[in-house]
Order: structure tokens, then C-alpha cells, then sequence
């Protein structure tokens, strides 16, 4: 895929030439910018399931082959079975007491899914009137706003997609296959922080756009422990930059009210825990860096990187960037290997209460990064 043609090549010459600042261009049409067919299928689903007709293969089919349902296959591995499985047991009246079991002794996780569930039943009408809110409020434009504010201009000139929302569970996803969302987490969310969760979405798209097929080459040479070096500096980066599109007004907003109160509650204890991962992946690679020689896995790290990066990666971006190094902060998307050492600057320069990486963490960092240079960044 190409990335940065538009319609014209003389448009292209123009935006670069006079307005290299401009966010790319939206359809005057804002509805052609989502594709919301695949929730209309999701209710027929529902409701085949709900008067206990298992329903057919057609019927399945023509709601999970929406590009949504593959995206979030792609994206986090949840297969069109797995979404099969989650719907009827909901729905299915058969299944009652196997969904009885899991909202007393599931996990916070399977509760709030659940409860995300049913209530995209329950507030079916709120949801359709929520579908035309969403084509009258520019909620496109401003989910492209918030994120052109966190990329650096090589990577401004993307193609805009269009946005398949849908109904599975109380998340969004992204990568270079699309982005999707939720429309009853939209509900919750978009009314208080328009486009934001979306922008966060779709700052994953445009950076998995732009590095996924350098990154594919690069890793058939690495080592595994290189590897998962990369991929812990990279994820940090990635996710802590697009939260500080989304999470204070979204999230971890005491405004924002889901179905999963206890689900809401864990999240932000975790991300206010940022402090103590920082210490305890500074220890993890610490570790790695005096064992060279024995490969590692994600297990190994996984503790002290919740939210596979976000919480560590949050803590990092926002100390960054509430501290005057903004413009430094989304560069480091062009050198990931940077951020950590970003960070570190940062706070010995401010004498700021937060923890730092450890030289030899630092090193480990540059010896493993993909790109030529692997000098430090800032000394």
C-alpha cells in the first residue's frame, strides 16, 4: 500500500510545497468516513441467538467477514470463533448458567466484557441515535486533529481510512489492516473526548503503516533477546505517545462512566502505578543486559509492562511532555531507541521524583536498535 498518494499528483505537490502543516484531507461527506453495517448485523445476531436459533453459517459470516472483525483478528488474535463463542454465550438462553458462572467467578476482565455485552442490547436504541451524533459531530476530523498533534511531519502525509465501528467489546484496535471501535465504548467515551480514543487508534495506523515492512526485514537478522528489546522499546513508545492522545480525557477521566465500574477502577490503578513498573523493567533489563547470552521472552518483562506498554509507556510520554520536550517526544517516533534515553534526560535535568534506567539499560537499548546509528542520542 501507498501511503501518501492522494487523488492528484499535482495536489500532492501542492500540500507539499504550501501547506505541509495541514492535516490530510477529509470528505465533505463525514458519514462515508464510517462504516457502521456490521453493528446492524451484530443485532440480527443478537436477536437469532436471544429466541434461541442458533444462527447459520450465512448469517455469521456476514458479520464477522466486516473488515472490523478482522482487524481486531490481526490486531490482538480474538478469532471469528472466539467471537462466536463470546456472543453466544451472552445471548444463547441455553448458555444462562455458563454466564451466571463467569459474573460470579470470572475475572475482571471476562465480567467487563460481559457487561459490555448486554448492555449493547439494552441501549440498542441510545446506540442508532448515537450513529447519526456521530456523523454530525466532525467526530473524523477530530480524531485527525489530535493525532496529527503527536506525529512528526514525514508521517502527516497518510492516507485517511475509513473507520469500521462495530460491537465486540470495550476497546478499539488499529494496525496497518484498518482501525475499529466499539460503538457502545464511542457512547461513552466520544460525547466527553470527541475523536479521541479513535485519534489513539489511528496513530497506531499510521505508524504500523509506515514501519511494518522495514521491521519485518530487520527482525529476520535479529537475535531473539534483540528482538524483544526492540519490541519493549518500541511498544512503551508506541502506546505511551498515543495515550497522551486519549487517556487523561478519556479513561482515566472521572467523567467517563462504562458498564465495568470495577473494569474502570483496575485500569486506572494501573496507570497510576507508572513509578514502580518504570523500577521494575529498569531491573528486568538490567538483568537481560548482564545475561546477553541467554534469550529472553516476553514472559520475562511481562510484570512490569501492563497493558503490554501502555502504563510504563504513559508515565515516560507524559513526564516528556509536560516538561517542555514535545517537539523531541513525537521525533523520537523516527528513532524509538531515543525515548527511553529522552526520558532520562528529562528528569535528571528537571531533578524531577521519578525513577531512571540504568546507563547499562541505555546501552542495551543502542546495541539492539535496527538503525545504523546506535550512538546515544543525547550526549
Amino acid at each position: 500500500m501507498d501511503f501518501i498518494k492522494h487523488t492528484c499528483l499535482l495536489s500532492i505537490l501542492l500540500f507539499a510545497v504550501g501547506c505541509g502543516n495541514k492535516k490530510p484531507s477529509v470528505s465533505k461527506d463525514a458519514a462515508s468516513r464510517f462504516n457502521f453495517e456490521a453493528v446492524y448485523d451484530y443485532w440480527e445476531v443478537v436477536d437469532s441467538l436471544k429466541n434461541s436459533q442458533y444462527p447459520s453459517d450465512v448469517l455469521w459470516d456476514k458479520l464477522l467477514n466486516h473488515q472490523g472483525y478482522k482487524v481486531i483478528e490481526s490486531a490482538n488474535g480474538t478469532t471469528p470463533e472466539m467471537i462466536k463463542e463470546r456472543l453466544s454465550i451472552c445471548f444463547y438462553p441455553e448458555n444462562k448458567k455458563t454466564k451466571d458462572s463467569i459474573f460470579r467467578y470470572g475475572d475482571v476482565f471476562q465480567k467487563s466484557m460481559y457487561s459490555h455485552l448486554i448492555e449493547t442490547d439494552r441501549s440498542r436504541e441510545a446506540l442508532k441515535k448515537h450513529i447519526n451524533w456521530m456523523r454530525g459531530q466532525e467526530v473524523y476530523e477530530a480524531m485527525i486533529d489530535k493525532t496529527n498533534e503527536f506525529l512528526p511531519e514525514k508521517y502527516k502525509n497518510y492516507k485517511t481510512p475509513i473507520i469500521n465501528i462495530i460491537l465486540f467489546g470495550e476497546n478499539a484496535h488499529a494496525n496497518q489492516s484498518g482501525v475499529c471501535m466499539d460503538l457502545l465504548l464511542s457512547y461513552f467515551i466520544d460525547k466527553i473526548d470527541k475523536g479521541g480514543t479513535l485519534g489513539h487508534e489511528l496513530h497506531h495506523y499510521v505508524l504500523d503503516s509506515y514501519k511494518t515492512n522495514s521491521a519485518k526485514e530487520r527482525n529476520k537478522t535479529l537475535d531473539k533477546t534483540k528482538e524483544l528489546v526492540q519490541k519493549i522499546v518500541y511498544q512503551s513508545q508506541k502506546e505511551g505517545i498515543a495515550d497522551l492522545i486519549d487517556k487523561e480525557r478519556g479513561y482515566l477521566n472521572p467523567k467517563v462512566k462504562t458498564t465495568s465500574p470495577e473494569y474502570l477502577t483496575f485500569i486506572r490503578s494501573e496507570f497510576a502505578n507508572g513509578k514502580m513498573r518504570i523500577s521494575q523493567l529498569n531491573k528486568k533489563l538490567v538483568t537481560i543486559s548482564q545475561n546477553k547470552n541467554k534469550t529472553y521472552t516476553w514472559d520475562f518483562v511481562s510484570e512490569a509492562l501492563p497493558f503490554y506498554g501502555h502504563v510504563v509507556g504513559f508515565y515516560m510520554a507524559k513526564t516528556i511532555n509536560e516538561n517542555g520536550y514535545h517537539k523531541e517526544l513525537i521525533n523520537t517516533i523516527n528513532r524509538p531507541q531515543c525515548f527511553f534515553e529522552l526520558y532520562n534526560k528529562v528528569v535528571q535535568e528537571k531533578k524531577l521524583d521519578a525513577p531512571l534506567f540504568d546507563e547499562v539499560v541505555i546501552q542495551l537499548i543502542n546495541e539492539s536498535s535496527s538503525q545504523e546509528n546506535t550512538a546515544f542520542c543525547y550526549k
